[in-house]
Formats: structure tokens, sequence, C-alpha cells
């Protein structure tokens, strides 16, 4: 084959404008916190939260520290903060650090912790632990009622009492303590949330600026509460950003996650001064497998390392495996649906369309999108959770004949 000159001239050029477009999304990715690369078929960018911290506390990383924005930039905070949760929270991690850095006492209540942990703290107990933090058990029931509440119940004051020394520093009238909702889920934070946004939103205008690619995108975020996803859903519609905020419910399912939602904006319109009116989009959860939040799963094993190793990222091993799950579940339905048009669409005697292949593969999923994955941290958690890994991965011991072993769940 004969290439003429100009051919030639025209596919360099067409390659050097290539070149300088990658290269200039690079350096956009680079003043705003975002990376990107291609994992399962599809070409996705992500805002590294995962590395942004605590100025004064590096070890504290990640969505609890935008949410705690607020907080930490208030000259001073209360003498007593309180709040509730697991005891692998990382939203308790980083309250116990923040509180130890400005030298407030942090009373967490929580459901028993379990013996093992007790004899041998790890994770971020055994952080929260270290930076100071008064942990006061309730029942089962007792913790229950907090948790619905949203306030210190007076079985839960009775408690902090009974484990509060008379010369203890976190003994404080009921009416003194700053109390935050488990996982910072509340509207203190709004403030970092929106300094989260005001990034990607910047991001996405420099790169449709310089790209000439006017295509809008999903900003995707695994979600727990859904707060990061509400406030960012009310914070582009506000400012009218081509985005679409989508939760992916990692610890509900969708429907509860909506409610809650629909709970929280109630909660919020209450108070004339927060965002509200609009909700994230919440991907559904049917078409994935039904997981419980907080179980250890063979195949969230593979997919975390399948993560890792195509995006050369660390993630964190409770949410990151079932929002890429989720959003797999969600891109094979769509090649499914498209076969499915296609063998319908076809003529009877063109044959059969190619089944869609059962390999991981984003690439159907919303094709006339870009995404942006918000990388939300947590890895600090992983150091409790990869023990529990190595036992379900660990192999079984040979049968036993004479005793009916029950399969392990």
């Amino acid at each position: 084959m004969v290439v003429s000159f100009t051919t030639a001239r025209a596919f360099r050029r067409s390659v050097g404008t290539t070149l300088r477009r990658f290269s200039s999304s690079v350096d956009i990715g680079d003043r705003f916190g975002v990376s990107s690369c291609t994992i399962f078929d599809r070409h996705i960018y992500f805002k590294r939260d995962d590395l942004f911290a605590f100025p004064d506390a590096p070890h504290v990383t990640g969505n609890k520290v935008r949410k705690l924005h607020q907080l930490y930039h208030e000259q001073r905070l209360p003498p007593v903060v309180v709040s509730y949760g697991g005891v692998q929270s990382n939203a308790m991690r980083a309250l116990a650090a923040l509180c130890q850095l400005r030298g407030s006492s942090f009373v967490y209540f929580s459901r028993p912790v379990p013996e093992q942990l007790r004899r041998d703290p790890i994770g971020n107990f055994a952080d929260a632990c270290r930076a100071g933090m008064r942990l006061v058990e309730l029942s089962a029931d007792d913790y229950r009622a907090l948790a619905s509440s949203g306030q210190l119940t007076p079985a839960a004051l009775d408690a902090w009492a009974q484990e509060t020394a008379p010369d203890d520093s976190s003994a404080m009238a009921p009416s003194e303590p700053l109390f935050v909702s488990q996982g910072v889920a509340d509207e203190l934070a709004q403030a970092g949330i929106d300094r989260l946004c005001d990034d990607i939103a910047a991001f996405i205008a420099a790169f449709q600026e310089t790209q000439h690619d006017p295509r809008p995108w999903k900003v995707l975020f695994a979600t727990g509460t859904g707060v990061s996803a509400f406030f960012a859903a009310a914070y582009f519609h506000r400012h009218r950003t081509p985005a679409e905020a989508i939760a992916l419910p990692c610890a509900t399912s969708a429907a509860t996650l909506r409610q809650d939602l629909l709970r929280f904006e109630h909660r919020l319109l209450r108070d004339a001064s927060s965002s509200g009116g609009v909700l994230p989009t919440v991907l559904d959860t049917d078409p994935a497998p039904r997981r419980r939040f907080g179980e250890v799963y063979r195949e969230h094993w593979d997919l975390w390392r399948a993560l890792q190793q195509q995006t050369d990222m660390p993630f964190d091993l409770l949410y990151a495996p079932r929002a890429w799950e989720l959003l797999l579940a969600h891109a094979a339905a769509a090649a499914k649906a498209t076969t499915t048009t296609a063998v319908n669409s076809a003529a009877p005697s063109s044959g059969s369309a190619e089944a869609p292949s059962q390999r991981r593969s984003l690439r159907h999923l919303w094709p006339d999108h870009h995404v942006l994955y918000y990388h939300c941290g947590g890895c600090e958690g992983n150091a409790s959770q990869l023990p529990r890994y190595r036992r379900l991965l660990s192999p079984s011991p040979p049968p036993d004949s004479s005793v009916t072993r029950r399969p392990r769940r």
C-alpha cells in the first residue's frame, strides 16, 4: 500500500492532537486531585480523596476528613464530643484523632465489643483507643434506641454516667456535649462536601474546555448513609454542574437508602440554611447478589484484588468491592439488554447476535457519559478486615467422618 505525504502529515497531526489532549487531561487531573485509568474495559476518572488528609494528622484520610472540615477549621471544639457507631468505624477513628488534636474528650457509644477485639485491639478501634476515646458499651436494645432517635437517650446517659469517674474530663452535663451522628451523617458535613464538589466541578469545567468534549458526567459515591452523595447532588443542582451524583448502596438495599435519604432531607429542611430538595440517584441493588454488610465474601476479595491490580491504587475492603460489584452487575444487565435488542431487530437471515461475554466489563454502562468515581479512602480499616479474609480463604480442615459439619456461609 502506498501512503501519500498528505495522508502521513494528517496522521501525524491527528496523533499529535491526541497526545496533547491526553497530556492536558493529565495536567488538569493533577491540579484537582483526579487520576484516570482503564479498568474493566472502561476509562474511569478517580477523585483521589484517599490521598486527602488532615494537615497535622496525615494518618487520617478520605471522606471523613471532608465531613469534618467544618469542625477541623473551628478555632475551638466543645470540651466533649459524642458519637456512636460500629467499633471499626472510620468516622470513629477520625473523630478520635480530631478531638486529640483539639484537646477535647471523645465519648463513643457502641454495641458490646467482641471479647477477641477487647483482648487484642486492632484496626480503627485500636487507633481510636490510643487517641483517648472513651468507649461506652450499650446493650443491643439500648443501642438500637440511640441509633433510631439520633440523640442521647436516658439509657445512654445512664451508661455514660456509670462508666465515668468523678474526676473524668468527659463528665459533662447532658446539654454541653457536641453530638455527631453515626458516620458524620448530619448538617456539619455539608461544608466539606461542598469543598469536594468545588474540585469536581472545576475539573469537569477545565476538562470540557481543553478536551472540547461536552458529554455529561456520572459521579459515583460508594455509600453507607448516603450523606456525601446527598450534598453532592444538591451542589451540582445549585451550581448547574453537568454531573449527576450516583449513590451506590453498600450497607443497605437501594429502597432502604432512598428512605433514609428522604428522612435526612426532611430533617435538613427544618433548617432554612441547609441545602435540600434534590436527591442523588440511587443505583438499584437488584441486579447484584444480595450481601450482608460487614460479611466477608470470596467474590469481594477477588474483586478487591482486581481493582488494585488494574488501577495501581489502594482500596478499602468494606465498601469498594460492593460498589464495583453493583457497577459490574448493572453493566452486565445493560449488555444483555443491548444483545436482546439486537436479536429482536435482526433480520431472520442474519443469524443470532453474539451473546455478551461473561468476563467483567463496564463497556455498556453509561456509554454516553464520562464516569468519575469518588475514591473516599477508608483503607485504614483494612487492618481489621484482612485477618477475616485470611480466615475465609485458609484451607478448611479435613472432614471428620464422625462429625457432621454445617456448610460455611
